[in-house]
C-alpha cells in the first residue's frame, strides 16, 4: 500500500509542477456525490478537490490537482457458507462496501461564446482504499487497496468572478480487489468496485483574480 501512496504522490507532484509553470491559481472544490455500483443500493457520498488552474492565453483552460471522495454502498448480497445442524449450507447475507479514492486529476475546460456555461472533460488516476463489511456474528469484514481511476465530464456554471457550480458525471474504475471473510468456512470474493458517480460541486477561486 505504501508504494501505491508514493506513486500517487509522485503523479500529483508532477501535475502540480506543470500547473505552476503556467499562469496558475488555486481552486477549492467541495462536492456531494451520488454513486451507483452494481450489486449494491445507490448511495450519497462526499468528495472534493484542490486544484491549480492554468491558461493558454487569457482564458482558463485546464486544472490539475488532487481529488478525493468517500461513498458507502449498502444492500449488497454475499454468499456465506456455514454449518446448520451439521450440514454445510450457503446463505445470502447483507454486505456493505466503502470506497475511498485519492487520485491525481486533470480537467480540460472548453472556452465557448457563453461566458457563464462551460463544458469540461476530466480524467484521474490514483489509489483507493476499499472496506468490505459483513454484519454477521461469525465473520468479519476486510479492507484492502487497489489502483483506481475515473473518466467523465460535465458543465460549469459561473455564479460570480470567483465561484462556479459544477454538474458532473464520472465512471469510476479499478483493478480487482480481493477480500477474505474469515470464520470456520472462509469465503473469498474478488470483484472490481466500479461505479457510476454523479456530482454537484462548488468551485471557489482562492488565488488572485485574472484581469
Amino acid at each position: 500500500m505504501t508504494k501505491r501512496f508514493f506513486g500517487v504522490g509522485a503523479m500529483i507532484l508532477v501535475l502540480c509542477t506543470a500547473a505552476f509553470r503556467a499562469d496558475a491559481a488555486f481552486y477549492l472544490r467541495p462536492e456531494v456525490q451520488f454513486g451507483s455500483m452494481p450489486g449494491y443500493n445507490s448511495s450519497i457520498g462526499v468528495g472534493g478537490a484542490l486544484a491549480w488552474g492554468g491558461a493558454f492565453g487569457l482564458e482558463q483552460r485546464f486544472e490539475v490537482g488532487v481529488e478525493f471522495s468517500r461513498i458507502r454502498y449498502e444492500g449488497g448480497k454475499y454468499d456465506h457458507r456455514d454449518l446448520d445442524g451439521g450440514v454445510l449450507v450457503t446463505r445470502k447475507i447483507s454486505s456493505t462496501c466503502t470506497v475511498t479514492p485519492i487520485q491525481a486529476a486533470f480537467r480540460y475546460i472548453f472556452v465557448t461564446d457563453n461566458k457563464k456555461v462551460r463544458p469540461y472533460l476530466g480524467i484521474s488516476l490514483g489509489h483507493s482504499v476499499v472496506d468490505f463489511d459483513l454484519p454477521h456474528k461469525n465473520i468479519f469484514g476486510d479492507s484492502g487497496d487497489c489502483w483506481s481511476g475515473s473518466l467523465g465530464g460535465g458543465l460549469s456554471y459561473q455564479l460570480g468572478r470567483r465561484t462556479s457550480v459544477n454538474f458532473g458525471y464520472r465512471y469510476f474504475f479499478s483493478d480487482a480487489y480481493g477480500s477474505r471473510a474469515s470464520n470456520s468456512y472462509p469465503v473469498v470474493t474478488n470483484f472490481r468496485p466500479n461505479a457510476h458517480v454523479f456530482s454537484l460541486a462548488i468551485t471557489h477561486l482562492l488565488g488572485r483574480l485574472r484581469k
